[in-house]
């Protein structure tokens, strides 16, 4: 499944949910053009292994959430978000295991005004210090 008739959107203003009837989902192939949503929501994405099309996506997030993605393996293409404002949630992923994607956007993380839920992943980093072996 691709996002062929979304390949010029560059800006969302609100939040995006992916969730229900994307079970084929792989990519995000599609959205290259996109450099700015305030939210993005992925729920159940059973055959999601690559965000990197998200990788012109700047701006930070005002939330960032994946949920039940259980063959996604890294969050490679969130590399130029800056920060994540309010809520962040990796969520049952079970095979993810490099969050090197969103390190920089980890690091300017309020973690004390802000909801935080990385759990149920092959690896759980609490602190942006965990992620080691970026490249």
């Amino acid at each position: 499944m691709e996002f062929f008739t979304l390949d010029s959107l560059t800006r969302v203003t609100d939040e995006i949910y992916f969730e229900g009837g994307i079970e084929n989902l792989q990519s995000f192939e599609g959205l290259n053009s996109l450099k700015y949503v305030s939210g993005l929501f992925v729920y159940s994405a059973l055959a999601l292994t690559d965000i990197s099309a998200l990788g012109n996506v700047t701006a930070g997030f005002d939330k960032l959430m994946f949920y039940n993605c259980p063959v996604l393996t890294n969050l490679n293409g969130l590399e130029g978000v800056s920060s994540i404002k309010r809520d962040l949630a990796i969520v049952n992923n079970t095979l993810l295991t490099d969050f090197c994607g969103i390190k920089t956007a980890f690091e300017n993380f309020d973690v004390v005004n802000n909801t935080l839920d990385i759990s149920g992943n092959a690896f759980n980093p609490q602190t942006a210090a965990e992620i080691v072996d970026c490249p």
